[in-house]
């Protein structure tokens, strides 16, 4: 693993760009100190394309790029741009405007009301960021949308959503109340809640699909062509008899997508037995085989896993990560700084990332260099958090890294890094520019 420094200021482009897709807050310290106006076709991109590893989890970091774009002299011409893109690249637009306009930007707020319109999923864009903006207004200007919309497609569908963002700003059943009051006098809001209660009665039906049965299952299995998730929920209740069918399937010379997904659903189950013969799959050369079945066998702490995992590190890091995760002994920590490195394929490096924390957090290897490649590399806000939790929790936070942190794309970073800051023993001292 190369070794991890701080930043060099300015910051070259591709850094910036780096420091964008990643949310690191060396990209609000180069704002700040350096300006920005050379990255202007960057920052739009990121404003226009959403960069982040997944927004339902992560959020859009939309406060973050806002001031970006003031510093970049975007902001108008975020505002001005037609809505496009995916879901997620509308949504960032959405957000981002209701930033603009609770700063008071002209047509900001025009703009988010332009942006409400049905996307190619179903949803609709913009509901809650006017809720936001507008309080009982929006609310009735959403509630009147969807009305409509259930109006104008009887297969349209909508959730009580709405009504809760409104309700987590105003209070409990504030909502409902207000929309009641206007439903008499307005037909498109009164089919709104309508539909709102038909959905809520939905979710109260008791009925359950019937139990897949082994057969079932196997047969699944047998004819899938891409990797399947569904089978891990079923392991959890099997019985210990259909397991080892699924077992023998997994050490059957079959096809390797029918041999990951025995794997797969053999690491669902609630308990699993120790079985040997699984060792041989970690050379297996399809990926999905080789980390299913580290999967499985890192359910067992053992002497032979943690040692399988020390010798899978050497052509594949992830299993190798998978199989220590709760084998791995405190010296164990330098071989898998010398094994992790940069990938170049996002989902690759989340694979890698997204192992590590799971063996930091079950293991009692305590080596800050994994931490930071985790701070450095991650394309996820999340992952990236956990990092500097570890590494404020073992005392072991570069200053440079703090001081960043305070600029983080990531609001629960930022706090990390502020409280580590106001301690006296996690004091950041003046980090090393160019």
């Amino acid at each position: 693993m190369p070794a991890i420094a701080a930043p060099v200021y300015p910051l070259s482009r591709d850094a910036f760009w780096k420091a964008l897709h990643c949310g690191h807050g060396r990209a609000q310290i180069q704002a700040d100190r350096y300006g920005v106006a050379e990255f202007r076709d960057e920052i739009l991109q990121a404003c226009s394309t959403s960069l982040v590893w997944d927004p339902q989890a992560e959020g859009q970091r939309a406060a973050w790029l806002a001031k970006l774009c003031e510093s970049s002299d975007l902001v108008g011409d975020i505002i001005a741009a037609s809505p496009s893109g995916s879901f997620w690249d509308r949504e960032l637009r959405c957000q981002l405007l209701l930033e603009f306009a609770l700063k008071g930007y002209a047509r900001a707020r025009e703009g988010l009301y332009d942006a409400c319109e049905r996307a190619d999923d179903g949803n609709v864009h913009a509901c809650d960021e006017i809720i936001q903006l507008d309080g009982s207004q929006g609310l009735a200007f959403v509630a009147r949308t969807y009305g409509e919309l259930l109006e104008a497609d009887p297969e349209f569908w909508v959730d009580d959503e709405g009504l809760q963002v409104y309700d987590h700003l105003h209070g409990e059943g504030e909502g409902r109340q207000l929309l009641d009051r206007l439903a008499d006098g307005d037909d498109a809001i009164k089919y709104y809640l309508q539909n709102v209660d038909r959905t809520l009665e939905g979710r109260h039906d008791n009925y359950a699909p019937p139990r897949r049965t082994i057969e079932n299952v196997i047969l699944a299995i047998l004819s899938a062509d891409e990797l399947l998730f569904w089978p891990r929920g079923w392991a959890r209740h099997a019985r210990p008899e259909d397991m080892q069918r699924i077992l023998d399937l997994a050490l059957s010379d079959s096809e390797p997508v029918v041999i990951g997904n025995a794997l797969q659903c053999l690491s669902g189950a609630s308990q699993t037995s120790f079985h040997s013969d699984l060792f041989a799959l970690l050379n297996h050369p399809d990926t999905h085989v080789r980390y299913w079945c580290a999967r499985v066998l890192a359910e067992h702490v053992h002497p032979d896993v943690r040692a399988a995992g020390l010798e899978v590190l050497s052509f594949d890091v992830v299993a190798g990560l998978e199989l220590l995760r709760a084998n791995a002994l405190a010296q164990d920590g330098p071989a898998m700084v010398r094994a992790i490195r940069p990938e170049a394929d996002p989902d690759d490096q989340h694979a890698v990332v997204y192992s590590l924390t799971k063996l930091l957090r079950d293991s009692p290897v305590r080596e800050p260099d994994l931490a930071l490649y985790m701070y450095e590399y991650s394309p996820c806000m999340n992952c990236r958090w956990r990092a500097i939790n570890a590494l404020v929790a073992w005392g072991a936070c570069p200053s440079w890294v703090l001081n960043e942190g305070l600029y983080d794309g990531s609001n629960e970073i930022a706090a990390t890094c502020a409280a580590a800051s106001e301690s006296p023993s996690g004091a950041p001292e003046a980090d090393a520019t160019g």
